[in-house]
């Protein structure tokens, strides 16, 4: 075999396995009107927090969600639907933490 293919796979393997052991966590809540009602559907969106670039999406089924996979610590979570204006939460899980419950938001 050609030593530059072996060394390329064993790269590959390496960066497979890192990638595979960081944590990942779930992020789950309950969406809430402003008259205590259910957000019946809406999407829930994470983003990076240090350049805003796409994470993970999930729905809103019956307000609640549950988000999976997350790695990063710091996230921008925003909750959009077309039954209110759009809602952003600052969420952070510095303590390796495997779910995230942000309870009821308004």
């Amino acid at each position: 075999m050609n030593i530059n293919f072996i060394k390329y796979l064993s790269t590959l393997i390496g960066i497979t396995t890192c990638l595979h052991i960081l944590p990942q966590y779930h992020i789950i809540g309950e969406v809430l009107l402003e008259n205590n009602e259910t957000l019946i559907s809406g999407d829930v969106l994470a983003y990076n927090i240090a350049d805003s670039s796409f994470i993970n999406g999930g729905t809103i089924v019956n307000g609640k969600f549950d988000l999976f996979p997350i790695e990063e610590e710091y996230i921008i979570l925003k909750i959009r639907s077309s039954e209110t204006l759009d809602f952003y939460q600052n969420v952070s899980n510095v303590t390796g933490s495997l779910m995230i419950d942000l309870g009821k938001l308004l």
